[in-house]
């Protein structure tokens, strides 16, 4: 799912901020994932990750 979702970035002025979630629930939906929390939680850690590993580079 996170590979579905790679379009889905929001960025600001100052580069990539999230996942734009609307759009991620809309996925999820779209692909039948029966569990939305724990979808959405896994989610959330790899955006954590990508952020994180981010803004080590600058």
């Amino acid at each position: 799912m996170f590979l579905r979702c790679q379009t889905q970035w929001r960025v600001g002025m100052s580069g990539i901020i999230g996942l734009d979630y609307t759009s991620v629930l809309k996925m999820i939906k779209l692909y039948n994932i029966k569990d939305h929390t724990a979808m959405l939680e896994s989610l959330q850690i790899m955006e954590a990750s990508v952020l994180k590993a981010m803004s080590k580079d600058k």
